[in-house]
């Protein structure tokens, strides 16, 4: 509210420009890991096992595990603002804390790093926990061509957050050890490499951008293939176009920061998949709509 009160006029000093900064940056950090990861997994833990006919998680103590470092994790990245040091407008990527190491003292940043790892080793956590459930707990005869869209992307996106996860973790214990015990990973004069943090760091955050979304196309696939003229072949198609997207974020990865992409192609072949490749009179037109 305060953001948006901020850019209501012009010229309207309701906060300062580093005030301002700060806050963006808290805005962007807790919006990704204290919001949109824990929404989706917990979403995730609740209705996969429904949907597959599985009577349990494979491995239920996992997930009050899972769910306690969040708490844990999300109580340190609140909590950073509070104790003494600044954090500074780094944006949610903490670039700032790489190349200004000497202007962030105190306990804040720290805080702020260890709470990242802990949110990190969470989603890590609960990724194994979703992957193994659907993997090993299915009813009999329902193999992963005919689970539901929102469980097969739920699926992709927790392999994608298995394999990303890891390196964020990796990157923040190095830059942990870089400001509480001295290292120079990161500091480029003891002879140390600042982007190596922002190679880092964004090998997370594309296939992590790409798992938040994924789920929502899984949540639009569920009405939508069933109300096609073909409900088997549709969900074979939404998954498959669902398992193609997996291949931007490498891609998007391997790119520079400032060179055109393809984001944003991915809602073209989940909605052609919808239609068999085409798009034909809507199917509620001509015919009643086949049960699923």
């Amino acid at each position: 509210m305060i953001l948006r009160t901020q850019l209501a006029a012009p010229d309207l000093h309701l906060v300062t420009n580093l005030n301002d900064t700060r806050l963006l940056t808290l805005h962007g950090t807790y919006t990704v890991f204290l919001f949109l990861l824990p929404a989706w997994i917990g979403l995730a833990t609740v209705l996969v096992p429904l949907q597959i006919g599985a009577t349990r998680l494979a491995f239920p103590r996992l997930a009050p595990l899972a769910l306690g470092l969040f708490t844990a994790g999300g109580g340190m990245v609140l909590a950073a603002p509070l104790v003494k040091g600044r954090v500074l407008g780094t944006g949610w990527t903490l670039g700032s804390l790489v190349a200004r190491r000497a202007q962030a003292p105190g306990k804040g940043p720290e805080l702020l790093m260890l709470g990242l790892i802990i949110v990190a080793a969470a989603v890590i956590v609960a990724a194994i926990n979703i992957i193994a459930t659907i993997v090993l707990l299915r009813a009999p005869g329902l193999t992963l061509r005919r689970v539901p869209p929102f469980t097969f992307s739920v699926l992709v996106s927790s392999a994608m957050l298995l394999l990303a996860t890891p390196v964020l973790l990796v990157g923040l214990g190095l830059l942990l050890i870089d400001h509480h015990y001295g290292g120079r990973v990161f500091d480029a004069s003891q002879g140390g490499n600042p982007l190596v943090w922002a190679r880092l760091f964004w090998f997370f955050a594309y296939p992590a951008m790409w798992a938040l979304v994924l789920p929502a196309f899984g949540v639009l696939g569920e009405p939508s293939a069933c109300w096609v003229r073909s409900c088997p072949s549709s969900r074979a198609r939404v998954s498959g176009a669902t398992a193609g997207a997996t291949r931007w974020p490498p891609a998007r990865w391997s790119l520079s920061a400032h060179s055109r992409s393809p984001d944003g192609a991915v809602s073209f072949p989940v909605i052609r998949a919808c239609h068999g490749g085409s798009s034909p009179r809507p199917a509620w037109r001509s015919s009643p709509p086949h049960s699923c």
